[in-house]
């Protein structure tokens, strides 16, 4: 049935439950949470027999949107970059049949002509499917134009794989004389490389579309060296192998709020910073992740924990000036933070459902 506020105007669809049910019905909530691609605002109707059993309804209800999750699946979002590729009107609809079929939420927003992006969000199951449904299929299969490292054992889209490197191989010992330059007591014990097919393609359109942001005239005015950086990440208390192997990488919603720049994700130029108190545990040994960190353009600042995304540029910085006065981007803000603590230069991002980082490898490794 529907609602309608006669002051308002205001309207939404109303699941009913009959009085037996003092608490939420969660198959419900997650059948009405994809519902219609989230075009209709929808309510949650509890005929309960009295005011007590209402409230305590409408509290589970609440409790179950602040935790993000639904009868223990995640509420996630996720951008699919088609970075070469604008979507025709023909193309777009072809998309949106595909995904009306999945109980998700998505936007396909298409960027000067040349590009288009797709926007997912909704319960982890139903992104799984959506997402692969997605990368399968031909149209965007002849439009991705992506590479791959040449070690990679496999690119096919639903490749989600750690594979260990050998120790002696070239790899494992450039991957190892970066750790232990800045930790030298440390003994690593086992790298294992990331091949984490989807999340390294979303990566590397998230990084062409930044590229196409510092252009002007078609010609980049940022280089790879200055938009990208090899950082360390901890993952604390949640095993590496569930962070580099999800569709989203790491997540903002991981970090506190109470943390030194804001709620983000942080990453060190240092693997020893890591390791006092941020690398992950287990069977005697600790884990450690380096990412490749889309940091762009960051921001210098002091610490400011009240920090929600990076500020704007200000009118007088030096990358306004490469731009030119006319050509600069509407808006922009800087891409990433930066700051020092402990002695260690450390950079954060903000970005939610956007591959702005990529794990390359886990290291375990023993400390005296």
């Amino acid at each position: 049935m529907k609602q309608k506020n006669t002051k308002t105007g205001f309207e939404r669809r109303v699941v009913r439950k009959s009085s037996r049910h003092q608490v939420p019905d969660l198959e419900v909530i997650k059948e009405i949470s994809g519902y219609n691609n989230g075009r209709e605002v929808l309510g949650i109707s509890y005929m309960a027999l009295d005011c007590a059993s209402s409230q305590k309804a409408c509290k589970s209800v609440k409790s179950e949107i602040s935790a993000g999750s639904w009868g223990g699946e995640k509420l996630e979002s996720f951008c699919i970059p088609l970075p070469d590729h604008a979507l025709s009107s023909d193309e777009e609809v072809q998309m949106r049949e595909i995904l009306s079929t999945f109980k998700v939420s998505f936007d396909i927003r298409t960027f000067g002509g040349q590009s288009s992006s797709i926007y997912l969000s909704g319960l982890s199951k139903e992104m799984d499917r959506a997402k692969d449904a997605i990368v399968k299929h031909p149209l965007y299969q002849a439009n991705s134009f992506y590479t791959f490292p040449d070690n990679w054992t496999s690119t096919d889209p639903s490749h989600n794989a750690l594979v260990d490197v050998a120790t002696g191989s070239e790899e494992f010992h450039a991957v190892a004389a970066k750790f232990v330059g800045d930790l030298p007591s440390a003994i690593v014990e086992r790298v294992q490389r990331v091949e984490n097919v989807l999340l390294y393609k979303s990566y590397q359109g998230n990084l062409q579309i930044l590229h196409e942001r510092y252009s002007v005239n078609g010609q980049h005015i940022l280089t790879n060296e200055q938009l990208i950086k090899k950082l360390w990440h901890g993952t604390s208390q949640t095993d590496p192998e569930v962070v580099v192997l999800s569709s989203y990488g790491t997540e903002k919603c991981h970090s506190s709020p109470s943390c030194l720049w804001g709620q983000g994700n942080y990453f060190s130029t240092t693997s020893a910073y890591v390791d006092r108190g941020y690398a992950h545990r287990s069977n005697g040994l600790k884990k450690m992740v380096l990412f490749e960190v889309i940091t762009g353009l960051a921001c210098d600042m002091n610490q400011d924990r009240s920090l929600l995304k990076p500020p704007p540029v200000p009118a007088d910085h030096w990358v306004r000036e490469k731009f030119g006065e006319a050509n600069a981007p509407p808006n922009l803000s800087f891409d990433s933070v930066t700051g020092v603590t402990c002695e260690t230069r450390v950079y954060i991002t903000y970005s939610t459902g956007v591959a702005q980082q990529y794990p390359l490898y886990i290291v375990s490794y023993k400390t005296p």
